[in-house]
């Protein structure tokens, strides 16, 4: 497991024990991310725990994934990005100046849960 994954698992415990929301609470939730990464950070140095290579990279990551959609959380924060859809997990497609572009993005059932979850999506 990388260092962003290890400290995303942390932020998910450190979340689900103290019952924050991060829809609602996202301040609360945004300061136990950055100081999840600042802890983690701290411990690494001392050997034996994967790097984190860029704290204010792995606190975006981390956010994204436990407040946000994800790997496609990038998108939504594009302001180019006119529409997003999703064919298969393979196959995500975004519109920018009314031009669909096949992304790179690849898609776990998991991140497809959440995103359900999240907005109501309807997986087929």
């Amino acid at each position: 497991m990388d260092a962003v994954r290890t400290v995303e698992a942390e932020v998910r415990e450190l979340i689900r024990r103290s019952g924050l929301d991060p829809t609602r609470e996202p301040r609360e939730v945004q300061r136990l991310v950055r100081d999840a990464v600042a802890d983690y950070d701290q411990r690494s140095m001392h050997g034996g725990m994967p790097v984190l290579d860029d704290l204010a990279l792995a606190e975006k990551s981390v956010w994204d994934t436990v407040a946000g959609f994800g790997p496609l959380q990038q998108y939504f924060d594009d302001p180019t990005i006119e529409e997003i859809w999703i064919n298969e997990p393979t196959r995500v497609f975004v519109a920018r100046g009314g031009v669909a572009e096949l992304t790179t993005t690849l898609l776990t059932s998991d991140v497809l849960c959440t995103c359900q979850g999240r907005v109501g999506l309807v997986v087929a």
